[in-house]
């Protein structure tokens, strides 16, 4: 049976068990505070007792135990709130990123100064309209110009700040590759260290902690889909591609990464008119390092998808292999996701497009309705004989100032006033005919123009490109027999049966616009609670709570001293057992 020494050592090992919680709690209370540090509890079971049941074991009263010992330190991690959280920061890093350029592009189309485009509208039509009243003076038509000059401009610089609203969101992408791509080496480099400390019987909590860390900073870009494989390493994909071209992100059972794939970079695209479009783009988002790829049988529209995404599907090098050639290969080395920050970035792109489109119909509706009247045809080819001048007042601003401005092509980013008419301004036709030069009549043209305000057009049906005309808008607006329409006179515009006038369009615009802002915001609200929800939770379980640890080091500091005290107690009786036989 077990003597002294034996309560001895019992008495060390609860010295150093007890030890070893003080130091679990010592290390849990430092790091109070850091960020996605999980708690961890020393793990402790009793060791092998003494006496069996072999014909040897001097134990009459059965097994006698030995004490205890620590088998492992334990990270305290539910594995399933990890999912929660990491899938709700996808969802919310998609609405905070929509959310953000949303807002930002209703900062751009602000109509409540007196500098948006309504207003300056308003003043387009109330200078017509004084115009009208006396076509005579100079002055009259000066200002009616410059007020139709104000009104291009604040489409052009509506339409510009959209369009650079567009392009952040696809140049962010560029430190998005560069940050996920630091994030998935940082973690195949963890897995490395997890693994090599797992292998010989060791829990590596600290480094699993970081890695968490990293994957719930991953999770904020793309949804991501997490596999535990032997020794702790853990396998990283994306949960939203089904796309044979993207395999595992980080492979847990392949540490040297040798299979994984990357990201790069979209640097711009080209289209010529032969269908080809030319693809560069800087592996793993490096400026320094550019490819160039070639893809057959493309049109306009794959150019925008590749320019939107952006984003492209690489391997561990960066390199997108095999080099995609035609418009199904280069499909499916897109990176196309919906919920991260970069599905924000990707998707909002369609609304900021969306308000872009709008203003160049609000543009080739204006300035193709103005046009007709002001040169009294409804087809720019064609000239008026009841008119000496037949210059347009909108135009183009690439064709403006060459003698032959036109406006075909028309939008709100090129849209401009003749500079013939700003030059001369007697150009401007404000009669009924050439005549008209005083009188009643002299003055009509202008008063049509500045009628335009009443006249309902259906803007939706325009289909603006580089090659859209003034004959295109009259025929294509709507059905035939209510299409808008220039009376027999050509002076004034029949309304169509359908479809708003330009100012109750641009209102929808930003009605359309303020709704989706509205419903994205409301979105976002409540991710935010259920996001602070699933953390509230996930922290109440492997987070540190000072009170808790406190509790548990005065009762390790008891169960300390109390094992100091069997020490203290077995050397006073091994001193009667040595010394008092001597006496």
């Amino acid at each position: 049976m077990s003597g002294l020494f034996d309560t001895f050592t019992i008495a060390k090992r609860g010295l150093n068990v007890q030890q070893g919680n003080i130091n679990t709690t010592s290390h849990n209370i430092s790091n109070a505070s850091t960020t996605g540090y999980s708690r961890q509890r020393a793990v402790v079971q009793t060791t092998r007792p003494f006496g069996g049941t072999s014909r040897f074991d001097s134990c009459s009263a059965g097994q006698v135990g030995t004490g205890a010992e620590i088998t492992t330190i334990q990270r305290i991690r539910d594995v399933f709130k990890d999912y929660q959280v990491r899938t709700q920061k996808s969802d919310n890093g998609e609405l905070e990123t929509k959310n953000s350029y949303l807002t930002q592009v209703e900062d751009i189309l602000n109509e409540t100064s007196d500098t948006g485009i309504q207003q300056a509208l308003s003043d387009f039509y109330k200078g017509f309209q004084s115009l009208s009243l006396d076509p005579t003076k100079s002055s009259n038509r000066t200002v009616a110009l410059q007020q139709a000059q104000t009104l291009a401009s604040a489409l052009n610089n509506r339409y510009t700040q959209l369009d650079t609203k567009k392009s952040d969101a696809q140049g962010t992408m560029q430190t998005d590759v560069t940050d996920i791509n630091s994030i998935l080496d940082q973690i195949k480099d963890l897995n490395q260290q997890i693994a090599g400390v797992s292998a010989i019987g060791m829990t590596p909590n600290d480094l699993m902690d970081k890695r968490d860390n990293l994957l719930d900073d991953l999770s904020t870009k793309f949804g991501i889909t997490t596999k535990r494989e032997n020794y702790e390493a853990m396998d990283v994909s994306s949960s939203e591609l089904s796309s044979p071209t993207i395999g595992m992100l980080v492979d847990g059972n392949d540490l040297t990464g040798k299979n994984c794939n990357r990201f790069s970079y979209v640097e711009s695209a080209t289209l010529d008119t032969s269908g080809n479009l030319t693809v560069t783009y800087s592996v793993l988002g490096d400026k320094k390092n550019i490819k160039t790829l070639t893809i057959s049988g493309a049109d306009e529209a794959l150019k925008n998808e590749v320019l939107e995404k952006r984003i492209l599907i690489a391997d561990k090098s960066g390199i997108v292999t095999p080099a995609p050639t035609d418009k199904a290969s280069i499909e499916k080395s897109l990176f196309k996701v919906e919920k991260g920050e970069i599905g924000g970035k990707q998707a909002v792109q369609k609304d900021i497009q969306t308000c872009m489109d709008q203003l160049d119909k609000f543009a080739a509706g204006l300035a193709y309705a103005v046009n007709a009247i002001q040169t009294g045809s409804t087809d720019a080819a064609s000239s008026n004989s009841n008119l000496k001048y037949n210059d347009p007042i909108f135009v183009t601003s690439a064709s403006n100032g060459t003698g032959a401005a036109t406006d075909i092509g028309i939008n709100a980013k090129n849209i401009t006033v003749n500079s013939v008419l700003n030059t001369d301004p007697s150009k401007l036709n404000c009669g009924e005919t050439s005549t008209d030069v005083s009188g009643d009549k002299a003055g009509t043209r202008a008063l049509a123009i500045a009628s335009i305000k009443e006249i309902k057009m259906d803007l939706d049906k325009i289909d603006v490109t580089s090659n859209s005309t003034r004959k295109d808008f009259f025929t294509n607006t709507a059905t035939t027999g209510s299409q808008l329409t220039l009376d027999a006179s050509a002076l004034k515009l029949n309304s169509s049966s359908s479809g708003a006038t330009l100012d109750n369009y641009y209102k929808s615009v930003i009605s359309n616009l303020a709704t989706v802002t509205k419903g994205v915001t409301s979105d976002l609200s409540i991710s935010e609670k259920q996001l602070e929800t699933y953390e509230n939770d996930r922290l109440s379980e492997s987070g540190v709570s000072i009170d808790e640890e406190t509790t548990n080091l005065i009762q390790f500091q008891h169960a300390y001293q109390a094992n100091a005290k069997v020490i203290s107690t077995v050397d006073e009786l091994l001193d009667v057992v040595i010394n008092g036989l001597k006496k």
